[in-house]
């Protein structure tokens, strides 16, 4: 807390434009005027406003308590009033109203919430009453230069909340901003705090970062490597997975691996946290290409509290393509059809080690960007050359999984005139091998007439 006088300072003919502001919040300062209580729009809220955005959120401060809060209103959910705030409900919307007055620490005072926020460009607030912006930490001059700074102490900052060193990194990329070098220095001397965030936490932190659609997404990723971010959480999470008792290794990426991570800015996140995951593994592997356990690899991500579908695609996407670039080239056929066949096989193959059904498409991709990379030249042509013959083949529907056969067990059943038994599972197999050659093939009757020759008298 600090312990310096109270001051405002205002923004000479910086008045925050009202239409931008939601009625709903005047209200809530309305009703907190007529009690007495002073009340300040703060953070978020100010910030895109500023940047030009809608607000995702409003955040209200007051100096009325939370009790006093919850006395005025007539709808008030007390969900976090050991830290000062309730939800305020004004036509069916929630609003953060917080009291300088009650928390731990309690802020007492506007300057003091402000001045224990994360960076500057979100330590800015306006008065509810003649909407001047009250801009203390420079937070105007942060959006002006375009960096991401901390406010007042970067290593107390840090050192309060370490998954602000994450969150520096997200609201750079998010803004297109660069990290001030002083705020950068502290989160690199202090990312080892990371891994005492919850899991939860960083897992939300990553996937909003890796959420953002960028043109020019590798100096994020530069950030989240340099600044020793990801170190720290890949070798508390991939521990197991690279091999038992390594010491923790702070690897580079080369310029070329940043370059290329571009390609992937407007892709989804799944793919970029694959990208920078198959880079992870091979650089502390000593640059060397291993075929890595799918269930170490999902685990990982388990514990890291990834949502079981994104885990689950990342930890496939990362072990399918290892296992590709272990075998190497995939079109080693002459023909067209020949290549079509190699694909829908290595489909099949992929489901049955992974049970999902993961776009090849981007299994190819992962592959050729990391070929490209590793200056092969050769495996990179031969996987954008596969990733084309297989974009054909998605887009024309081939039918490649059992579930895509016009057939089906019970078909089978009333065919071969049997209850049960291996043979069903060895008809519909085969079966899928005669459309995997033939698209053709698979029709009903075709289908029919083909396990019928082949299993009528087995």
């Amino acid at each position: 807390m600090l312990n310096r006088p109270f001051f405002v300072i205002i923004i000479v003919n910086m008045i925050i434009d009202r239409n931008k502001i939601k009625a709903d919040i005047f209200k809530i300062a309305s009703i907190l005027s007529r009690a007495g209580y002073k009340s300040y729009l703060v953070g978020g809220a100010i910030r895109d406003i500023i940047f030009g955005k809608e607000p995702e959120d409003y955040d209200v401060l007051t100096d009325a308590r939370c009790e006093d809060v919850r006395r005025i209103f007539k709808n008030v959910v007390p969900y976090g009033m050991k830290h000062g705030t309730v939800l305020v409900i004004i036509n069916k919307a929630p609003y953060d109203v917080t009291s300088y007055n009650d928390g731990e620490p309690a802020p007492l005072s506007l300057e003091n919430d402000l001045a224990i926020r994360d960076f500057t460009i979100n330590a800015m607030a306006c008065d509810l009453n003649g909407l001047e912006l009250i801009d203390l930490f420079d937070g105007l001059a942060g959006y002006r230069n375009k960096e991401i700074k901390c406010v007042v102490s970067p290593e107390a900052r840090f050192t309060k909340d370490p998954l602000r060193i994450l969150r520096a990194v997200r609201q750079a990329a998010k803004f297109g901003f660069e990290i001030e070098r002083s705020t950068f220095e502290a989160a690199q001397k202090l990312s080892p705090l990371i891994i005492n965030a919850a899991p939860e936490r960083i897992m939300s932190e990553l996937v909003k970062l890796f959420d953002i659609k960028s043109d020019d997404g590798s100096k994020y990723l530069r950030y989240l490597v340099e600044i020793k971010a990801w170190h720290e959480i890949f070798h508390k999470y991939y521990k197991s997975v690279i091999s038992a008792g390594n010491d923790k290794l702070y690897f580079n990426f080369s310029d070329k691996c940043y370059e290329i991570y571009n390609r992937l800015g407007l892709a989804e996140r799944e793919i970029k946290l694959a990208y920078l995951i198959i880079f992870s593994l091979y650089r502390s592997a000593g640059d060397k290409i291993i075929n890595y356990e799918y269930k170490k690899l999902s685990k990982a991500l388990f514990d890291l509290k990834f949502r079981r579908d994104d885990f689950d695609k990342i930890s496939a996407l990362v072990f399918l393509t290892f296992k590709l670039l272990v075998s190497g080239p995939i079109i080693k056929t002459d023909g067209h059809a020949g290549i079509d066949i190699a694909i829908k096989e290595l489909m099949i193959n992929n489901y049955e080690s992974t049970k999902l059904k993961i776009d090849i498409r981007e299994v190819f991709l992962l592959a050729e960007l990391f070929s490209e990379v590793a200056q092969n030249r050769d495996l990179c042509v031969n996987y954008r050359s596969a990733g084309a013959a297989a974009d054909k083949i998605i887009n024309e529907k081939h039918p490649v999984y059992v579930d895509d056969l016009e057939i089906d067990g019970n078909d089978i059943k009333a065919l071969l005139e049997v209850d049960a038994g291996d043979m069903i599972g060895r008809a519909l197999k085969f079966a899928q091998r005669e459309v995997i050659t033939d698209k053709n093939n698979n029709n009903k009757e075709t289908l029919k007439a083909i396990i019928l020759k082949r299993f009528k008298n087995a």
